[in-house]
């Protein structure tokens, strides 16, 4: 209606309107396009309120109540947020709710599948970032570590020397040339 501009988060509309201009002279059939123009709408909606069952707290009944105000404010982006809270508003996502609050599992659907495969995705790429993070801080240091290891060996070497051990007699006898 024109107020796309004003209503979705301009991050999002960028990935929609990108994901729907690749690869779309390859579409051959009916299908091919129906997944070509639904996925990226199913993406944006798993990345805005995909977390939205963490936000149901469950009575001992089973029955589940949505947590609204906290949903909305785990949105960190406020463009994002500003979004989520108009949204939450609709019947679209209000009947989307009433059914999750009902069952007590998760549906087993496409869009939990698509949420699963995200929260997949997000965990493996924090794990590359911590190991790049980690590896970043130890580059430096791992001439240093060596250094060190080095050190300490020889300071033991030399606390061995001192008692009149020899570290390099003892290791010949114990590791005999064939």
């Amino acid at each position: 209606v024109g107020d796309e501009k004003d209503i979705l988060p301009p991050k999002l509309q960028d990935d929609i309107l990108d994901s729907l201009g690749q690869g779309v002279k390859e579409l051959k059939t009916s299908e091919q396009i129906n997944e070509h123009v639904s996925g990226p709408f199913v993406q944006f909606f798993v990345k805005t309120v995909g977390h939205y069952a963490s936000y149901i707290k469950r009575e001992a009944s089973g029955q589940g109540h949505f947590q609204e105000r906290s949903f909305c404010k785990a949105v960190t982006s406020k463009t994002k947020r500003r979004f989520v809270k108009k949204f939450v508003k609709t019947q679209l996502f209000s009947l989307f709710i009433q059914e999750a609050e009902k069952s007590r599992n998760p549906p087993a659907g496409y869009f939990q599948k698509k949420i699963l495969e995200y929260e997949e995705q997000k965990k493996q790429k924090k794990s590359r970032e911590k190991t790049v993070k980690i590896s970043e801080a130890l580059s430096p240091g791992i001439h240093g570590l060596f250094q060190l290891e080095t050190q300490s060996c020889f300071k033991v070497v030399s606390e061995f020397e001192t008692i009149g051990v020899s570290v390099s007699q003892n290791f010949e006898n114990s590791h005999p040339s064939s």
